[in-house]
């Protein structure tokens, strides 16, 4: 029993440890980028704004696709399980993806000469995409040898070097902000990053000797799947902005492209950062001991429902005050919309953390059957609400999408351990989500009334729904104690 404690305690440590670093360097990068944006935003005419962001878009429609060509988990994995053979399946991952990037790239470049648009942004931007951390082309394809391992700290402060570099940049030439500035400084200020990484571990990696052909084959072929999940996932998330557009008026259309541009980062966040640092750890187990990667994948699922449920009950309950801040007030009238899509962040929370899982599992076919359900649930609601009820229709068709989309996800996953999802867990489930809806609704009742500062009942709805989830047992007693103590160690060291 001391044992097993043991094991878990440091489980948990080098799990909170990996995900404060992840979660850290995230919040640090985007501060960085929010205010750099800024100056930007302030420096640039309507015009040259308008040309930088084409130039970005044009770039990313060729260079982008092969970002999401879905091979990231599966080197990850390929990695964890493997570690003798490290080098070889970063090396030969490394240049599978610059021979994509170079075909792409000159296929960007051919169609900017072709409409005489700017060839050297256009290459410099594609370069940046190479090198830069946030993009998941090679310089995530050499952190492998770090994530791999769960060790997150170096990925981490060279993220925020570049957040940095970047900034300063920016600040430093803000009187000469033109596009091509702004894209020569993004590229320069990943240069530093990337050099730190390939010269800590990545040199090796970088030599075409260690990359194999057979490798390269393996991880094409085991991308298929994800390659059309990311294409189905892509096309729901953008068609229910086209039904709205058939339907409804345009006005209607900005009101959702402000929810989803304003609190989408936040909806994603959590559940992207909790399943980067828990993956190596699942792909490990999957082929050391099953019943541990088992363990890890229900205690990953059960936290992030917790954590993303926590999130959307306090975020929705000082959403006026944000959308006040943000939007001058100009969105007050549909705050439902914004409400409304706070809710389904548990449900993408779930599928984001299930489609990681699987892929560690090995089982990436399954999740194309998740973004299949989304599509279908999207399209269909869309259609039957969104010329009754406009913007409402909407929101209404992604929270039930998403709320299918879960359920799959969820099924999936427990199939793919070998379980049933049990009724009872449902169960739990729904009175937990029920509960948490239902208390929101008696906070702002109680804040409109003058009974309580928004903030404070934030606060209390917070403490109270992780009291709940801990009634529920989705977060045991064991589990806090192990928590504790890790950040009481950590704080004496």
């Amino acid at each position: 029993m001391v044992d097993t404690q043991t094991s878990k305690s440091s489980l948990v440590a080098q799990l909170l440890s990996g995900s404060l670093w992840v979660m850290g360097s995230h919040v640090a990068v985007l501060g960085f980028v929010f205010f750099a944006q800024r100056i930007i935003l302030t420096e640039l005419t309507p015009e040259q704004n308008g040309t930088l962001f084409l130039e970005r878009r044009l770039t990313e429609l060729f260079v982008g696709l092969i970002a999401d060509f879905g091979m990231n988990g599966l080197v990850l994995r390929r990695a964890s399980q493997e570690r003798e053979r490290l080098v070889e399946i970063v090396s030969s991952a490394l240049w599978f993806r610059l021979i994509l990037w170079s075909v792409t790239s000159l296929a960007a470049v051919g169609y900017v000469i072709s409409i005489g648009g700017p060839v050297l942004d256009v290459a410099m931007w594609s370069l940046f995409m190479l090198i830069a951390s946030r993009t998941t082309l090679i310089r995530y394809t050499l952190e492998i040898q770090h994530r791999a391992h769960s060790r997150f700290m170096l990925p981490s402060l060279v993220a925020i070097l570049d957040g940095a570099l970047f900034f300063l940049g920016i600040w430093w030439f803000r009187e000469s902000c033109t596009p091509t500035n702004v894209i020569a400084i993004f590229l320069l200020s990943a240069i530093p990053g990337f050099v730190i990484i390939a010269g800590i571990g990545g040199g090796r990696a970088l030599l075409p000797s260690n990359a194999r052909i057979h490798e390269m084959r393996a991880i094409a072929v085991q991308s298929l799947p994800l390659i059309l999940y990311v294409v189905l996932w892509g096309f729901q998330d953008k068609i229910d902005a086209a039904i709205l557009e058939m339907f409804a008026a345009r006005a209607d259309v900005g009101v959702l492209g402000a929810a989803y541009t304003s609190l989408g980062p936040l909806v994603a966040f959590l559940p992207q950062t909790l399943a980067m640092v828990v993956l190596p750890e699942i792909a490990r187990h999957m082929k050391l001991e099953q019943n541990k990667a088992f363990e890890i994948i229900s205690g990953l699922l059960r936290l992030t429902l917790v954590i993303t449920t926590v999130m959307a009950a306090v975020a929705i309950l000082v959403l006026p005050m944000y959308m006040e801040f943000v939007s001058g007030g100009r969105y007050t009238g549909f705050a439902y919309v914004f409400e409304a899509f706070l809710w389904t962040a548990p449900c993408i929370g779930i599928m984001a953390c299930s489609q990681e899982v699987l892929v560690a599992m090995g089982q990436q076919r399954q999740t194309v059957r998740i973004a299949v359900v989304m599509v279908v649930c999207t399209i269909l609601g869309g259609l039957a609400l969104v010329p009754v009820y406009h913007v409402g229709g909407s929101i209404i068709s992604r929270v039930v999408a998403s709320l299918a989309g879960a359920l799959a996800a969820a099924i999936l996953v427990v199939r793919a351990m070998g379980h049933n999802l049990s009724l009872a867990f449902v169960l739990r489930v729904v009175i937990f989500v029920v509960s948490s809806v239902l208390a929101v609704k008696a906070a702002q009742w109680m804040i409109a009334l003058g009974y309580i500062h928004a903030s404070l009942a934030a606060i209390i709805l917070g403490l109270g729904l992780v009291a709940l989830a801990t009634a529920l047992r989705f977060i045991n007693y064991h589990e806090w104690v192990l928590v504790r103590n890790v950040i009481l160690r950590r704080g004496t060291q």
